[in-house]
């Protein structure tokens, strides 16, 4: 190829092309560096290329020459000055040499690297942004390769959740080794999380309450999300310091338990003072010879014990604060069948009671309801009759309202004028009951007598299922 072809060649190309002698000074420029710089041959030939530089590159123009020396060719990055501002270029420096090595010229190629330079930058800003947003994160972020485990990213919540700072982790497997101390566990975990992460089953990749120990030795508890990208090759891992909250469920825990020990001590000593007030009336009425003033105290030690059967009941279920209906009323009539006995009358008590768990403040009015009128039915409803049967009924009905009856087939209840003229104790005490839970008290003389309270159910009031 001629001398004109290349030189056709160069001053037709597109990228920047200049010639200098040794010393950098400018022998010879095409169009193409003409036009990027917005100077004309004039303004450019016999100035040295580094004029165009910003003036903290041209400092280092010693290592550039001596780069050239001893490379002969030199790859480096430049911004010029040009008529639109400084922009960014790529230049390949190569000497020209003569036959002992003297240089006496030099061949640069320059391409125009703004663009990308731009796009660099932004790149960069925006990792320096998502690193900002990451690092103040009241989370544990780290990155890591799926294959091999090397860690590529940890923020700092991280470091400061195990105390280690980022270069003392070098992979996953490293980790593993600082923060799980006890082998065996550590061989559990990471034979299940590799299983996991090999069978493509992230939703189990979520662990809680999992225990460390960090650099200086303290025990934490911390939650762990692992979130698989397979096709980048990545796994991210999400963590919380929990140790505070583990702690405070404990002490709370710790703190129900207790409460629970004292409760059920207060119910086994209420009913236990239940029983001794019980028993002092059981003595008293021994030295008692007229009838009305024993059949008062029996009374009374019957309305002692429905009561106290509700804190016995409550002092051995595993719910301190609500008990049984079934297993409540049972123990009540099975009490009541053993107190009256009629030696000529055998009565039957029946029961059909929903399992409804009831707290105290149902279960007291209930019992001592259901209490007054089966004593009352047993010692008044069979007289000159061989048996009789007594049936209790509790259950919800229409979702919003319970209803108890006390049903029996004896010879009937008295009219309202002699039931309002009689005003009883124990009648006077269903009422009162009645109206501590709002209910609507009735009387039925049919076949016997039937008496139901009809009351609004609490919403926290429900049926339970037995195992």
């Amino acid at each position: 190829m001629k001398k004109t072809d290349y030189k056709f060649l160069v001053e037709n190309q597109s990228c920047l092309f200049i010639e200098t002698d040794e010393s950098w000074k400018i022998t010879f420029v095409n169009p193409a560096f003409k036009v990027f710089t917005g100077k004309d041959e004039y303004e450019i030939l016999h100035k040295s290329f580094f004029d165009f530089m910003m003036q903290t590159e041209t400092e280092n123009t010693f290592d550039l020459s001596e780069d050239i020396k001893s490379q002969k060719t030199t790859l480096a990055v430049h911004t010029i000055e040009t008529g639109s501002g400084l922009k960014w270029t790529m230049w390949n420096h190569k000497a020209v040499t003569d036959k002992n090595g003297k240089i006496f010229s030099i061949l640069s190629t320059g391409k125009d690297i703004t663009e990308l330079k731009d796009l660099e930058n932004n790149l960069r800003n925006r990792i320096k942004y998502f690193e900002t947003i990451l690092n103040n994160l009241p989370v544990g972020i780290t990155v890591n390769e799926l294959d091999g485990g090397s860690i590529n990213f940890m923020n700092k919540e991280f470091q400061s959740i195990f105390g280690y700072q980022a270069d003392e982790f070098r992979n996953f497997k490293n980790l593993l080794n600082k923060v799980y101390p006890d082998p065996d566990f550590r061989k559990a975990f990471s034979s299940r999380f590799n299983s996991d992460i090999r069978n493509k089953k992230p939703e189990n990749l979520f662990s809680s309450n999992i225990e460390i120990k960090n650099k200086a030795g303290d025990k934490k508890f911390i939650s762990v999300k692992t979130i698989p990208l397979y096709d980048q090759n990545l796994l991210i891992s999400t963590m919380q310091d929990i140790s505070e909250q583990v702690q405070t469920e404990k002490h709370l825990q710790n703190s129900l338990k207790e409460k629970e020990i004292l409760l059920r001590e207060i119910h086994h000593r209420v009913k236990n003072n239940m029983q001794t007030i019980s028993s002092l009336l059981d003595l008293q009425a021994e030295s008692i010879s007229d009838s009305r003033t024993i059949e008062a105290f029996r009374s009374s030690q019957t309305r002692i014990r429905s009561m106290a059967l509700i804190h016995e009941k409550l002092y051995k279920s595993e719910n301190l604060s609500r008990i049984k209906s079934n297993e409540y009323i049972q123990s009540l009539t099975d009490y009541l069948e053993g107190t009256f006995v009629s030696g000529t009358t055998e009565i039957t008590i029946l029961n059909e009671v929903e399992n409804l768990l009831l707290t105290i403040d149902i279960a007291i009015p209930c019992g001592m309801i259901i209490n007054e009128l089966v004593s009352n039915s047993m010692k008044y409803a069979f007289s000159g009759k061989k048996n009789g049967t007594i049936l209790i009924t509790l259950k919800i009905e229409d979702n919003d309202k319970i209803i108890l009856s006390v049903k029996d087939n004896g010879i009937g209840f008295p009219e309202p004028e002699a039931r309002k003229n009689s005003r009883s104790l124990g009648l006077q005490l269903v009422e009162l009951f009645a109206q501590q839970v709002k209910g609507i008290l009735s009387y039925e003389s049919d076949n016997g007598t039937t008496v139901k309270v009809i009351f609004p159910k609490p919403g926290f009031i429900e049926k339970f299922e037995e195992n």
